[in-house]
This record gives structure tokens, sequence and C-alpha cells, in this order.
């Protein structure tokens, strides 16, 4: 029995040591500093934010895709022009009902096209149609309509103001409308 206890010891600290040493090789950085490489811990099933229904996909997407609003990332509320947003400043109608969102003109697709609210408006189009069996569908119960009277404006319209109507905005996600149409 001496033995058997023994045995697990020793093997309990060479498997610790063996953790420990491989942990220090991993978080050593590069030439830029540490590199931390997130795991989404499931195949991406789709890299389509219109029919995304999964953390991997989510994950992977909020990273190539960019977002109507974001939130601060110091404090969570949604501010204007904070980093990654598509909008740079917005209103609130005094119902509540109308959203009207001011976009910035220096963000661009991969191929070089600036991303318009055309791309939001599409988005919402391709939701709203019904085809893409969308999971993204219940956010049209809360929105009567969406246009973009201009490439850097999208007016949204709710069907009653609430104090979440700011979180279904962003819920479609953005596509470049230029390469689907």
């Amino acid at each position: 029995m001496k033995h058997l206890i023994k045995f697990l010891i020793i093997g309990a600290a060479i498997m610790l040591i063996s953790v420990l040493a491989a942990s220090t090789i991993f978080a050593q950085g590069g030439e830029g500093g540490i590199v931390i490489a997130p795991n989404q811990g499931d195949d991406v099933a789709t890299m389509n934010p219109i029919l995304a229904n999964d953390t991997a996909s989510g994950f992977v997407i909020n990273r190539i895709f960019p977002d109507i609003i974001n939130p601060d990332p110091a404090t969570g509320v949604y501010m204007p022009g904070t980093p990654g947003s598509l909008a740079t400043d917005w209103t609130i109608s005094d119902d509540g009902l109308v959203y009207t969102f001011t976009l910035r003109d220096d963000m661009f697709w991969t191929d070089g096209t600036p991303v318009t609210s055309a791309d939001y408006l599409y988005a919402f189009r391709a939701v709203e149609s019904g085809l893409t069996s969308s999971p993204r569908g219940s956010v049209l119960d809360f929105i009567a309509s969406v246009e973009a009277p201009d490439p850097q404006t999208v007016v949204i319209t709710f069907n009653t103001p609430a104090c979440n109507n700011i979180d279904n905005i962003d819920d479609f996600g953005i596509l470049p409308a230029h390469l689907f149409q």
C-alpha cells in the first residue's frame, strides 16, 4: 500500500510539473506580446449573420461583420462611436418610436466597397422576406420599418416604444448588399 501511495504522489507531481511547464511555454508571447487564441468550442455552422443561431458562428461573425452599434467596452452601455460600431451618432424621437442613425463613411468591405445604409437595409429585407428561414425573424415583431434615405443614414421605426428597442437594432447583422443583389 505504501508503494502505491508513493507511486501516486510521484505521478501527480510529474503531471503537475508537466502542466506548469506547458502553460509557461504557451503564455510567452511572440514579438507583439501575448497572443490569445480563443476557442469558440464547436464547429462554425455558418458565417452568414442572418442564418447564425449558434455560439460558434456568432463568435466568428462578430469578428468579421460590422455592427451598427456596439456597447462601450468599459461600461457595457450602447454609446455613439464605440469601437467597431458603424453608427457614429443616433437620435431617438420624442415618442420613442423612430431611431435615426448616422453611419461612418470610413468603413469598407474587404473588396474596398464602402459599408452603407443599403447593406443594413438589405440584411433587414432578407430577414423580412421570410425566404431565409432566419432565426432572427422574431425581431420583425418589434420593427415597423427600416429606411435608408442616404448612404450614411438608417431610420428604424418601431411598433411601440420600449427600453430594449436598441437591443433589437443589431440582431440580424449587416451584409454586403452589392455581393448579393
